[in-house]
């Protein structure tokens, strides 16, 4: 009888801490979605800050705004389904998130290094068009690796 009650309470905290991960990844993904939120509305809201780099920024933000929202798809979703395609299917997706935050944020990262180090020069080394153009075409990754 005492090892019945043994197995009995080692289930148990398995069980509380598969509940804490789904809150946790709730909570994660609302955090998410409210700062990202909020940089949208605070570069679109000041025309100040409407530059060539936020609006690649804005555009990071987009892209973490619905990585927030697949994180949050996958904590409501994972307390009713079990299916290891839904899994595959979400991890596929958050991989293709990730694929373009990077890009977005190397295309940032040069942006601010050409500016730092050539800022004389810098609207000659990197105009807005191809700052624009790779920023489309990271958008366009995104688009056709989700199809």
């Amino acid at each position: 009888m005492s090892a019945n009650n043994s197995s009995h309470s080692i289930s148990n905290p398995i069980a509380c801490n598969f509940g804490n991960i789904t809150i946790l990844r709730f909570l994660i993904g609302t955090v998410i979605m409210m700062e990202n939120l909020l940089n949208i509305v605070v570069v679109c809201r000041f025309a100040k800050l409407r530059t060539k780099t936020n609006a690649v920024l804005v555009s990071l933000a987009v892209v973490e705004l619905i990585s927030g929202v697949v994180t949050l798809l996958r904590s409501v979703l994972s307390c009713y389904l079990t299916v290891n395609t839904l899994c595959t299917f979400m991890a596929v997706v958050m991989f293709i998130l990730l694929t373009s935050s990077v890009s977005h944020l190397i295309c940032v990262t040069l942006d601010r290094y050409l500016a730092i180090i050539y800022p004389l020069h810098y609207h000659v080394y990197f105009p807005i068009g191809c700052l624009l153009g790779s920023t489309i075409d990271d958008w366009n990754h995104f688009i056709f690796c989700c199809k």
